[in-house]
């Protein structure tokens, strides 16, 4: 399989993959304004999720998308009901669990794989505390993401 880069979580991801496409085809007349306000073309990220998802063959392509976009993360799991979703950026980057998952599961309360990097990680820089940090920080996000599923029902 494959997990298909779609939206980043970092604060520079607008500088391109909100870029508007130009090209014949890309255009949506009457489709609705964006959180922005605005309407018309296709924003790059859009287009290579709709890409990523004719690419799917059983089961084989995810999309990326970053927890620090819930808009767009619920946006994409809208129009991608099947496809699964790796969300990046809860932690260090911001990103909120409860808002991520919420706004990624498909319509069976699955499909998404949150994760976190930095924050287990550098849970300690302590050489004997460390291995009692890092599981700490990982139990905590487990249960961060299991509460924030469990009222989940579609």
């Amino acid at each position: 399989g494959v997990l298909v880069v779609c939206r980043t979580s970092n604060p520079g991801a607008r500088e391109l993959q909100d870029l508007r496409l130009a090209s014949p085809g890309m255009a949506e007349p009457g489709r609705p304004e964006d959180a922005a306000g605005e309407t018309g073309a296709t924003r790059l990220f859009e287009h290579v999720a709709r890409l990523a998802a004719g690419w799917d063959r059983g089961g084989n392509v995810g999309l990326v998308v970053g927890a620090t976009y819930p808009d767009e993360l619920a946006m994409l799991r809208s129009a991608h009901p099947r496809l699964p979703i790796l969300i990046p950026g809860v932690g260090a980057q911001g990103g909120d669990v409860e808002e991520a998952a919420r706004a990624g599961v498909d319509p069976n309360g699955r499909g998404v794989m949150i994760s976190a990097s930095r924050s287990i990680i550098y849970a300690s820089n302590h050489p004997t505390g460390y291995p009692d940090a890092a599981r700490a920080a990982a139990e905590k996000l487990r249960n961060q993401i299991r509460a924030a599923l469990r009222p989940v029902r579609r």
